[in-house]
């Protein structure tokens, strides 16, 4: 061994040596190796030593290291018994957890463990959001499981991260207020008023729906009525020509314009495994609440049950999106997308793919990564399908819906998810 190689090896450090007898490589990724290791102090004690990758960043450990201080140990999550920093290297000592290989999780468990394996993994996902902790890598890998104690341990906290519901009034820019446009039928005026911040103006509808978009296809198209005249109270003349259409010529249309295309990409935290990231990752939401926990669940279960790992395998986010819609239909995207302004804010990607990747229903069963055995899951043939399921089976299939709803404000809580499962017996 060079020395190279020597400098990497967690015997390296001083501080290990002294402590523990550096045994077999458990596991590695991203943020670092995992090693058995032996305590000196009470031999046959062992443990497992993460040595976190040595460019890190700052934050991803500062995270991981308070997730498992402050909630280790508790609702299947992983327990810390130490940490420790040595120069540029950092070392969390956590308790040796002996479990299924990955492939053995993804190709032997029975459906009744497939539904204890979720109904642990619910369990930890309601505890850490309950103290508004957001996993955001949840996978199989993730969420060890030892078989022959029935124990489950959810690991690798380092993209966590503390999730607070913002207040959509606060710090709102002066030019991104929130327009209200109203039709004054006895003299044909169309007056465009401009909201405060925190206050509603008379008349407003405080229930998104329809009738924004309608709102806005209206004032995109005004410029073709020669009879309207614009009354404005609020925005600048600039502000009301791009409301009018003069400059953007796609809003809340499946086309993406020239003035669209040249526009800046909107940055969000994208952290996740590919495959498993929730759509309003994809489509650049600014809220990203715990529900995406959700999805990355949902999709875990459906590699459980389909016995196929990984189950989408996106080359880039517009692919991913298309793949999802194949499960999903393209209505439901469609839906949320035109509720939350989604399609807007993906005005980089060609969401055209959504529509032009449809595959017809008597192929389903071959969607899922060469699933040539598995059920159709479209949405046509979906209440047949179930029907002839066991009921433990129709018990996933339903969790499954529920985890994959594309909308985040529709999708199930861990809460939620739990009470359905302990309400069947398991």
């Amino acid at each position: 061994m060079n020395q190279v190689d020597w400098e990497n090896q967690p015997a390296s450090s001083e501080w290990v040596r002294q402590n523990f007898v550096v045994g077999d490589l458990l596991g590695s990724g991203t943020f670092g190796n995992v090693y058995q290791v032996e305590c000196r102090k009470k031999r046959n004690q062992l443990y497992a030593l993460k040595e976190l990758s040595r460019g890190s960043l700052p934050k991803f450990i500062a995270m991981e290291l308070k997730v498992l201080h402050k909630f280790g140990g508790q609702a299947n999550v992983m327990s810390i018994h130490a940490a420790y920093r040595e120069k540029d290297r950092v070392f969390i000592v956590m308790d040796y957890f002996p479990h299924l290989p990955l492939k053995d999780v993804i190709t032997y468990l029975s459906i009744k463990e497939v539904l204890d394996y979720m109904k642990n993994l619910f369990i930890a996902l309601e505890y850490l959001h309950r103290n508004n902790i957001v996993h955001r890598d949840i996978k199989p890998a993730n969420f060890l499981f030892n078989r022959a104690e029935r124990r489950y341990a959810l690991i690798d906290f380092g993209l966590s991260h503390e999730f607070h519901k913002k207040d959509p009034r606060k710090n709102v820019p002066q030019q991104q207020r929130r327009v209200r446009i109203s039709v004054q039928p006895q003299s044909n005026r169309v007056s465009m008023m401009q909201s405060p911040r925190g206050r509603k103006s008379p008349n407003e509808n405080t229930t998104p729906g329809p009738s924004t978009v309608l709102q806005r296809q209206f004032v995109k198209r005004l410029n073709t009525f020669d009879d309207f005249r614009l009354v404005s109270s609020g925005p600048p003349a600039a502000k009301i020509s791009r409301l009018a259409g003069n400059e953007c010529d796609c809003l809340d249309e499946a086309q993406v314009c020239v003035v669209c295309e040249n526009r800046p990409n909107k940055h969000i935290n994208k952290a996740g495994t590919p495959g498993f990231r929730a759509p309003e990752i994809l489509l650049r939401f600014d809220e990203q609440s715990p529900k995406l926990d959700i999805w990355s669940a949902g999709v875990t279960m459906l590699s459980l049950l389909l016995k196929r790992h990984p189950v989408f395998r996106p080359a880039d986010d517009v692919e991913a999106l298309a793949q999802i819609a194949q499960i999903t239909g393209i209505d439901i995207l469609a839906e949320m997308l035109i509720a939350r302004d989604g399609l807007n804010a993906i005005k980089n990607s060609n969401h055209e793919l959504l529509k032009s990747s449809m595959i017809p229903c008597d192929i389903c069963p071959t969607l899922v990564s060469g699933n040539q055995t598995g059920y159709c899951i479209c949405k046509k043939s979906e209440p047949h399908s179930i029907s002839t399921l066991a009921p433990d089976m129709q018990l996933c299939v339903y969790l499954v819906q529920q985890c994959l709803q594309p909308d985040p404000i529709r999708r199930f809580s861990a809460s939620m998810l739990l009470d359905m499962i302990r309400s069947e017996g398991y």
